[in-house]
């Protein structure tokens, strides 16, 4: 896909939020943007570590002072942004007495968080064999059905998705998966995945 084309579509996901694309879609934003496949704490410290004065000092919730402690938070979420593991959920725990800032500050990064959906989009999939739809339960970014180890995909396609690094579907989505392939076997030869890398488009037939 063109770069034109690339930003037509990604212009038209800014527009419908909840619509759907397709997955082979789905990789040439990818390949075009490397914040799509961002876990939230990798999304949440790129917004504050990027502009934290923005984030934290602005509108009626805005917070003066207390540097130490949001330079703690900042810290913590690069912690968690370079120790998340799939099928882990992890906790942003403020502790502190009345008055300390921390309705603010949750207030505060939740609006930086819908303020950079906005922009940069964010994907979750659903496993279907036709009749059922299963969502992910912890709405997983799609290119971890490339990451797993346990799914066979051809070196070229492994070595160019691998270093996403999004590990292992969740346990729901992988029994799913295996379920409805082996409840569908009689179709499983029309069980495609559409990969596009730069050069061309090609589609291998699992």
């Amino acid at each position: 896909m063109k770069r034109k084309d690339v930003e037509a579509l990604l212009e038209k996901v800014r527009k419908q939020p909840f619509g759907e694309i397709s997955f082979s879609e789905y990789l040439d934003l990818v390949q075009h943007d490397r914040s799509i496949v961002e876990t939230s704490p990798e999304r949440l410290y790129r917004i504050v570590s990027k502009g934290k004065d923005n984030v934290f000092r602005k509108g009626k919730h805005r917070i003066e002072g207390i540097t130490e402690v949001l330079d703690r938070l900042i810290n913590g979420l690069y912690v968690a942004a370079n120790s998340y593991e799939t099928g882990q959920i992890p906790l942003l725990l403020l502790i502190g007495p009345t008055g300390s800032g921390k309705s603010e500050i949750g207030k505060l990064l939740e609006d930086a968080l819908i303020e950079d959906l906005t922009i940069n989009p964010r994907f979750t999939y659903y496993l279907t064999d036709g009749k059922e739809r299963v969502y992910c339960p912890f709405k997983e970014d799609p290119i971890t059905l490339l990451t797993d180890p346990r799914l066979f995909f051809p070196s070229k396609i492994k070595e160019k998705y691998m270093k996403y690094k999004r590990g292992r579907l969740c346990s729901t989505c992988f029994e799913t998966l295996v379920k409805f392939l082996i409840n569908d076997e009689s179709n499983f030869d029309n069980v495609e995945h559409t990969i596009q890398d730069a050069e061309s488009k090609e589609k291998e037939i699992l």
